[in-house]
């Protein structure tokens, strides 16, 4: 099997994308060849049975220009029979753009999309489009009776067991700087007296970046009850951190929040278990990964002092929150590791190839 997978960014020091390449060689192994068509193109280290094209090979272009240069590859890769189907990564815009084209050489043409945007491009295209695919069935919020759920892809071997050796508790956070990640809900729970009284002094680190002009808002807000609170010097946004630095930020953490207003799994929380590393979530998709551990680990709702109350739990038991992340640790690796998951992914367009 060849495959086409199209993607925003291919970019080892990304800071939300860089499981793009772990899944493109895992993909890679399994198969005749991959043609990767990026949108941008950063470093990477990829197998050599994988293609890239560059569809932004000159800098930044007016969108006419960038829509010409795919209509060009997107023809060559065709003309050349370069796949036999076609992967759209988290755009549902790129399956709309590539469907002629995946017609012409009656190709099957999927979606991997997992998100809580439910936009009118987004619900044609999973009309149109053969299969989705998604980490969870919360994660994809188009109602459609294509979409396959077959978890995520962790490589779980490129994150450590997590040690702390410093002399404070460290709570961990990642992602977009947005109102939907609801950080605003760690800090207060840092100003809540079991953790802002704690004798051990906890700390909270947010990694992640703002990308629209409401996540700016939102994160001045958060600033502003920092400073209110009097927690600046316990609350600490340390800014983007790239793809590969990501298990060394886990790996100095003793709890990590995944903290969503809306469900889907969100692979933060699945790369901090990965790390050895118990979460405290409102997320409902972790609900069969925690399994027996829900009661620790699930808060109320978006209730303040019921997160504070089970991070101070979590820290005040060093021994049973290891032997509870070494557990999730290996939840991860077979329900969402990056061979399982590639393995799914075969299976799943092998299937479509055959309708």
């Amino acid at each position: 099997m060849k495959v086409l997978f199209l993607t925003q960014n291919l970019d080892r020091t990304s800071s939300n994308l860089r499981v793009v390449e772990d899944w493109l060689n895992a993909l890679a192994q399994r198969m005749e060849a991959v043609t990767v068509l990026a949108f941008n193109v950063g470093e990477h280290q990829l197998r050599e049975n994988i293609k890239i094209i560059n569809v932004r090979s000159h800098g930044k272009v007016p969108r006419v220009a960038l829509l010409f240069s795919f209509a060009v590859s997107m023809t060559r890769a065709t003309v050349l029979k370069q796949y036999d189907v076609v992967l759209a990564h988290m755009v549902p815009m790129y399956a709309l753009l590539a469907l002629p084209w995946a017609r012409l050489s009656r190709s099957p043409l999927a979606l991997w999309y997992t998100s809580h945007g439910n936009s009118r491009l987004g619900r044609l295209a999973a009309h149109l489009v053969d299969v989705g695919m998604t980490a969870s069935i919360e994660s994809y919020p188009i109602g459609t009776d294509k979409v396959v759920a077959i978890g995520h892809g962790i490589d779980v071997s490129r994150y450590p067991l997590a040690v702390n050796t410093g002399n404070h508790p460290v709570i961990v956070m990642a992602g977009r700087i947005t109102p939907l990640k609801q950080m605003h809900l760690a800090v207060e729970a840092m100003s809540h007296p079991l953790l802002r009284d704690h004798y051990l002094q906890p700390k909270l680190k947010i990694a992640g970046e703002t990308f629209y002009e409401d996540d700016k808002l939102y994160l001045e807000d958060i600033h502003r009850v920092i400073e209110q609170k009097q927690l600046s010097e316990r609350v600490e946004f340390v800014g983007g951190v790239p793809g590969e630095e990501m298990p060394e930020f886990y790996g100095g953490a003793d709890v990590c929040l995944s903290l969503r207003s809306s469900s889907a799994m969100d692979k933060v929380g699945l790369e901090a278990m990965a790390s050895g590393i118990p979460i405290v979530t409102n997320n409902c998709s972790y609900r069969g990964l925690l399994k027996d551990y829900e009661s620790a680990l699930m808060m109320q709702n978006d209730d303040v002092e019921s997160l504070a109350s089970q991070i101070s739990r979590i820290i005040n038991d060093e021994p049973a929150a290891r032997e509870m992340g070494i557990n999730l640790r290996d939840r991860v690796k077979a329900e969402h590791g990056i061979d399982r998951f590639a393995d799914r992914v075969i299976d799943v367009l092998d299937a479509v190839s055959k309708t």
